[in-house]
């Protein structure tokens, strides 16, 4: 087999992952292979490229996947949070706000010290490849943004989850350098202040950012309403569609930067919104701006 990565990974956000066991808190290979491959059809990865790589079954033929993807040398971080925000402590800017859900589900399972790896926590991620694959450019160019927009775990569209390589940590110049290369189908924006980016020093701070960017897309007449069923770029409950927009708060030399993406093909027409934007909202003070 052909080593392709083997790295140090970093957790920037409270992590909800579990394997069988929902009360504790484990990294599973398979959630890194789910989203390396939510990524790659974002990205334009057709089916026969994506059979190639991650393997499946067309028709009667079946092909066995490429991609093997090991996790190993968790290693949970020192300052673990001993208590997590709640309902009855919270504000008006307080990281409740996007951690509701991951307290609801389950009976709350998930929100005990077992439950969840707190930021900091650290694993090795290794990836190989049993053969040679003639999509490998398409899946480098995904997996490159895997490394610095991908998160695990529940309501990992909600900042939940987010985590990235330290060897590979770029300046924001670079960064934003980077996001203009990708397709024009992926809408992508950071928090601004004066028109400069606006870092955060913790999760925390990078949390309450992630909060606010949500409450103004839905101010601004974007929400699935009170039962979740109305059809919004933001998904709906019943019939389920998962969300479009992705916050995403992204480790960079200068601070973690409160980022949001926006990737419409993930979503059905009933859900689409053609005069959809994020950038140019405004948070309080503060502007969502791309590159």
């Amino acid at each position: 087999m052909k080593e392709f990565f083997n790295e140090e990974i970093e957790i920037i956000t409270p992590c909800f992952c579990a394997g069988a066991d929902q009360a504790v808190a484990e990294i599973r290979a398979p959630s890194i292979r789910g989203e390396l491959r939510w990524w790659f059809r974002a990205l334009g990865g057709g089916k026969k490229e994506e059979q190639e790589i991650f393997g499946g079954i067309a028709g009667e033929d079946g092909k066995s996947s490429a991609l093997v993807v090991r996790v190993a040398d968790v290693r949970p971080a020192d300052s673990i949070i001993k208590k997590l925000p709640t309902k009855e402590n919270r504000q008006d800017d307080d990281p409740y706000y996007l951690l509701h859900f991951a307290k609801a589900s389950g009976e709350g399972v998930r929100y005990q010290k077992d439950g969840f790896f707190s930021p900091g926590t650290q694993f090795r991620l290794k990836i190989f490849m049993r053969r040679s694959i003639a999509a490998e450019t398409m899946f480098q160019r995904a997996f490159d943004v895997f490394l610095r927009f991908g998160a695990i775990g529940l309501r990992s569209n909600r900042a939940c989850g987010a985590f990235y390589a330290p060897s590979k940590m770029e300046t924001f110049d670079a960064f934003s350098d980077w996001v203009k290369t990708l397709p024009e189908n992926i809408q992508i924006a950071w928090l601004t202040s004066h028109e400069k980016p606006k870092f955060c020093s913790n999760w925390n701070g990078a949390f309450r950012a992630e909060a606010k960017i949500l409450k103004s897309i839905r101010k601004n007449g974007y929400s699935a309403g009170e039962g979740g069923n109305m059809p919004s770029p933001l998904g709906r409950s019943q019939p389920r569609q998962g969300s479009a927009v992705r916050l995403r708060p992204v480790q960079l030399k200068e601070g973690i930067l409160p980022v949001v993406l926006y990737v419409p093909d993930v979503l059905g027409e009933e859900c689409r919104d053609p005069d959809f934007k994020i950038s140019g909202i405004e948070i309080g003070a503060d502007e969502l701006q791309s590159a």
